[in-house]
């Protein structure tokens, strides 16, 4: 879950951003196993729109906590229609439990728990797990506004979305940031979660806060509910600062395209866009750039630098970003990084050239494991002007400079734009994929 894709109202009532719209696949739900809170009573309703003009079906399995998703021996999913036009309630079991959801592209799905008697409060919004808002492996998700006390406990439920077994680690703060549980290490089956109750037991607390990271795709929330009112609440992670949004009087933002550019000349991924592993150590992507004679192109991205993949060369160049038309001999950009023992910030360009004939251009530059660095790519052909700059934490930190060896940005009809994040990580060629390392919030625009 990219920053700028989580959302989050951390407050004393917490309602998390659950009512997500989902895309055309699958989609988790969790269920809380939640009958009774004092005299309210609450039960799981799933509604799921059909705004379309057919009926589209959905398939739907029921995961038990604490096992193995993956299998599915004598597991037969159930199948629902939703007529077009209308919604339709999903009441699952009350045990608890993850559902999963595939459905088709158009259909819009929200989750409650909702209390029912004459008792019954308002009830709150469930998560809706889908690959926008669950965490990268290794990323850290923030569950915040936690409150606590000897009526209102906490639990905490960690959901591994891979398909194989994860660790996961947990640490419990303060409000000033003092730690109560230090990096518990977790280990958790295929595709499965568990949920741990009264997590800070009757311990009396405002603003408390949970951090997990996994090793794999994940997502965290917290339930509360308090013993005296019967209330429910959901937490779920807290959102970035990042977000494209902006104030008025304020810049437009860096990953936001130009008005009726966005598809054409202009492409922005917002969030998470790869995560560089063994099984999907490179994403290659085709924006379909609109024929034409461009000035020049721009591209922003952010990289998250977390180790180094020396298993193969102690030296090897980790790919940053990949930029050519058509192929190698048709370069904007190679940039990578290159670890401890050589610390060099790499870049290449060069059109119509073999790849010894292309300029290069090295600089001492060691990378830090864990820091953040955002890459600023400008190739201006009217003056005649390259400039790659890396800045930390909004500060720069290198420049390289060059010049084009073309007139003009050209991409005709055939052209093919593309983008590679990290390397295949083929051997004995010394390219290593970027192990672990989070692409994100891409913008590649061609100008005039």
């Amino acid at each position: 879950m990219s920053p700028s894709a989580k959302s989050l109202a951390a407050a004393a009532v917490l309602a998390v951003c659950s009512a997500s719209m989902a895309q055309a696949g699958t989609v988790y739900i969790p269920i809380p196993g939640v009958e009774t809170i004092g005299n309210v009573a609450y039960e799981v309703r799933v509604s799921v729109t059909n705004p379309g003009t057919t009926t589209q079906s959905l398939k739907m399995v029921e995961i038990k906590t604490n096992t193995d998703g993956t299998k599915r021996n004598g597991v037969t999913p159930s199948t629902q229609a939703v007529q077009a036009g209308k919604t339709i309630v999903l009441k699952p079991s009350t045990a608890p439990g993850l559902l999963e959801i595939s459905a088709p592209a158009g259909l819009e799905l929200s989750a409650r728990l909702a209390g029912v008697g004459q008792a019954a409060g308002l009830g709150t919004e469930l998560p809706v797990i889908t690959s926008e808002t669950a965490g990268a492996a290794n990323e850290k998700l923030y569950v915040q506004g936690l409150r606590n006390s000897t009526t209102r406990h906490t639990d905490v439920i960690m959901v591994n979305l891979g398909k194989k077994a994860a660790k996961c680690s947990a640490t419990t703060r303060r409000a000033d940031g003092t730690i109560l549980v230090n990096a518990l290490s977790l280990n958790f089956p295929p595709l499965s979660h568990a949920r741990f109750s009264n997590v800070f037991a009757d311990l009396e607390l405002d603003d408390a806060r949970v951090e997990v990271s996994c090793n794999s795709e994940f997502f965290t929330y917290a339930q509360l509910h308090d013993a005296t009112t019967g209330e429910f609440a959901v937490a779920g992670p807290a959102g970035g600062s990042d977000s494209a949004l902006f104030a008025p009087g304020e810049e437009n933002p860096k990953n936001v395209c130009p008005v009726g550019t966005e598809g054409t000349t202009c492409f922005t991924w917002a969030g998470v866009v790869h995560t560089s592993t063994k099984s999907n150590p490179v994403r290659h992507i085709y924006p379909p750039v609109k024929p034409g004679t461009y000035r020049g192109v721009h591209i922003r991205l952010e990289v998250d630098v977390n180790g180094w993949n020396v298993d193969h060369n102690n030296t090897g160049a980790h790919g940053v970003l990949y930029f050519v038309r058509n192929g190698n001999k048709e370069m904007w950009a190679s940039i990578f990084f290159r670890p401890p023992g050589r610390n060099i910030l790499g870049f290449r360009h060069g059109f119509f050239k073999t790849h010894g004939e292309k300029i290069s251009i090295d600089r001492p530059f060691a990378a830090q494991v864990g820091q953040r660095y955002e890459i600023d790519y400008l190739y201006d052909t009217q003056t005649d002007n390259i400039e790659l700059r890396i800045l930390a934490n909004g500060v720069e930190v290198e420049r390289i400079q060059s010049a084009p060896d073309v007139n003009s940005v050209v991409i005709g009809e055939k052209d093919k734009v593309w983008i590679g994040l990290s390397n295949p990580g083929f051997f004995p060629k010394p390219e290593p994929y970027s192990r672990n390392w989070v692409y994100r919030d891409l913008k590649v625009e061609f100008f005039n």
